[in-house]
């Protein structure tokens, strides 16, 4: 847990330094938006945020979904112990 602290941490420094030393004005043009001026940075720092908010969005999908089938096992475990359990009590 504290290497991947580090990662996250070490990775926000390094591309929080690349968007101040970029601070120009650019103009950026998405498929409804315009914008005529617009410092480099915050669209870098954006375009960084929003990656990692879909990421984590992806992590905490698969985590529910890993979640889910892992109770959905385990109770079949309970199941297959209960009926072994039954069969031993009877035989």
């Amino acid at each position: 847990m504290w290497f991947n602290i580090f990662v996250i941490l070490t990775v926000s420094l390094g591309v929080t330094a690349f968007a101040v030393a970029n601070s120009t004005p650019v103009s950026v043009n998405l498929i409804f938006w315009q914008s005529r001026q617009m410092s480099l940075s915050i669209v870098i720092l954006v375009s960084v945020l929003t990656g990692f908010s879909f990421a984590g969005l992806l992590a905490l999908y698969q985590k529910v979904k890993d979640l889910l089938k892992m109770a959905d096992l385990e109770a079949k475990l309970r199941r297959a112990q209960q009926q072994n359990n039954e069969k031993e009590a009877a035989g």
